[in-house]
């Protein structure tokens, strides 16, 4: 590409969108982007789908455009240039995403790539009222979301791993209930390492100027850090709950998980697994979420099945 930056340490793609009622808080996060900026070392880029359903204000547009953060501090205010005017596109279509994966990365190559997904989320949680579960990215406008269940994420992520030639070092998810067990194993083969919310997140979300100031003093971070600093970041805000997840241990968690789900299934020690069940630490919005630390934690204290408790702490070990 012609007009390709030089090969930069980070380029972080946000993924707004913006279709619904969340409208002016991906504005609001604009924002704070601009208020760190784009450095010599780092590339913020966003793709912003906007409508004026949910608001009138004056910065509010109908449609999708793209643009590379500025540094500006004027709150409330865009003053980054828009490159791009899509048009009307369908952010709960996961081709959308991946187009716009593929322009930052042919205009803006780096060392490190970040893709954060922005919008409502659903992680593994049913809605018996939509027929849309288990999804991320709501476009009010087209009735669309990517699903976790029926393979959409991960044809995704797929897709973004061919565009970049490899796994991704962070993706985010600046949403509601995406950090669950199901949604890692699914996301693993494609990134390092997940940073996201396993309860509802409020509507300022992510910090990005803190955390972009971070990673702007020191670009050469690797993924797992940054990832430390949004999570860190997150909580400086006195929001709910933020974490990290390396993603290459997922496949040797599993293997163990595997082997304890089998001896729960063959265990006479049925009142332990229930209790351990019913003990464990519930989501409030999506009370079916329990924590898998803390039923593993409480099999281990109270299982008298020797081979349950033996395979558990092996578990531990690799959950820890």
């Amino acid at each position: 590409d012609t007009d390709a930056d030089p090969v930069r340490a980070w380029t972080l793609m946000v993924f707004i969108n913006g279709d619904n009622n969340l409208v002016e808080a991906g504005f609001d996060d604009i924002n704070e982007m601009e208020m760190a900026g784009s450095s010599e070392d780092v590339n913020v880029v966003v793709q912003i789908d906007s409508t004026r359903d949910y608001s009138q204000k004056p910065f509010v547009f109908d449609g999708a455009k793209r643009l590379k953060v500025m540094e500006d501090d004027k709150p409330r205010n865009i003053s980054s240039p828009y490159i791009e005017d899509l048009g009307s596109v369908d952010s709960g279509d996961l081709n959308t995403v991946v187009d716009f994966v593929e322009w930052s990365v042919a205009r803006y190559p780096a060392e490190r790539y970040g893709l954060v997904i922005w919008n409502h989320g659903g992680g593994w949680r049913n809605q018996p009222s939509s027929d849309l579960t288990k999804e991320i990215s709501n476009d009010d406008q087209s009735g669309n979301a990517i699903s976790v269940a029926n393979g959409e994420l991960e044809e995704l992520l797929s897709g973004v791993s061919d565009v970049i030639g490899g796994r991704l070092d962070l993706l985010g998810m600046d949403a509601c209930l995406m950090q669950t067990w199901e949604v890692a194993t699914t996301v693993a083969p494609y990134a390092d390492y997940l940073v996201a919310s396993q309860e509802t997140e409020g509507a300022d979300g992510w910090p990005y100027d803190a955390f972009l100031a971070d990673l702007y003093d020191e670009p050469e971070m690797d993924a797992s850090t940054l990832g430390d600093q949004i999570a860190l970041r997150f909580q400086d805000s006195q929001d709910a709950t933020q974490s990290v997840v390396d993603l290459r241990a997922m496949q040797s968690l599993n293997d163990s998980l595997n082997d304890v789900a089998q001896r729960v299934i063959d265990t006479s020690d049925t009142d332990v697994i229930y209790d351990s069940i019913r003990g464990a630490w519930a989501s409030d919005y999506a009370p079916k979420n329990r924590d898998l630390g803390e039923f593993l934690n409480h099999i281990a204290m109270n299982t008298t099945d020797d081979g349950l408790r033996t395979a558990v702490e092996r578990t531990q070990m690799e959950y820890d």
